[in-house]
């Protein structure tokens, strides 16, 4: 698309053709069945994995009323296991980091420094959210490619979406996405130093079609023994030039 999107952009110069080159843009899009804001598909994919993810972390954490006592009953693991005897002990917690991976940020955590560590986990989930579509949107810059301005709306939109979503999880789906966006982060970082996504090294190929090499068929050239052969010139000899000298005199 970046030919058409170029001829776009040296039609419709200015601020004032802004709107208009916005339309044309999305229109283009739906033409060519692209997707601008297709940045934004990995996360909307993980959904239903995080929706399990959340469901396996709640069961593993669960908790019953025995003769009004609150005791451990992990779900989804065998009794003899190791983990389900470390869950029980532990009364449900998932310690990691010196922290109960099971809690939210606003769950009762005794102090503001036992706190701090789930905040920090959020604010490090949505800032990485905002950094990776702040990538995708620099690089179509780079490329001088004009961001539309639904994908400009969505790029301030999404980390507060993800905000309130990162508050009513537990801090293990958290640190799962944290993990999640670091890597594609980077993924994303190498496949542009490799140029993987330039539309100049990648989206343009040559329409003329390489002609297929002669094939060999293993016979001999025509030969060329039926033409005639070339006569060569006579050699001058003593009685030929006896005869020009008598008819010259």
């Amino acid at each position: 698309l970046q030919p058409e999107i170029k001829k776009l952009q040296q039609k419709y110069k200015g601020p004032e053709n802004r709107q208009i080159l916005n339309e044309e843009l999305m229109k283009l899009y739906r033409e060519a069945g692209a997707n601008p804001v297709g940045g934004c598909l990995p996360v909307l994919l993980q959904a239903p994995f995080l929706a399990i993810l959340y469901g396996v972390i709640k069961g593993l954490a669960n908790t019953a009323l025995v003769n009004k006592v609150l005791v451990a009953r992990p779900r989804y693991i065998p009794q003899s296991s190791r983990m389900y005897r470390d869950l029980v002990a532990s009364h449900g917690q998932i310690k990691a980091f010196g922290m109960d991976l099971n809690l939210k940020v606003f769950s009762h955590h005794g102090s503001f420094w036992a706190e701090l560590p789930f905040i920090l986990f959020v604010l490090a989930a949505v800032g990485l959210q905002y950094f990776q579509m702040a990538q995708l949107n620099n690089r179509s810059r780079k490329a001088g490619q004009p961001i539309p301005s639904q994908q400009q709306t969505l790029q301030r939109v999404m980390p507060l979406a993800f905000l309130y979503f990162y508050i009513v999880i537990p801090a293990a789906v958290v640190l799962y996405m944290i993990i999640s966006t670091a890597i594609r982060i980077i993924t994303q970082d190498l496949m542009f130093r490799a140029g993987v996504t330039d539309p100049r090294k990648n989206g343009t190929h040559s329409s003329e079609k390489s002609l297929p090499a002669p094939e060999s068929t293993g016979k001999n050239p025509p030969s060329t023994s039926n033409a005639k052969p070339v006569e060569k010139p006579k050699p001058v000899t003593n009685r030929s030039a006896n005869k020009r000298k008598r008819k010259d005199r």
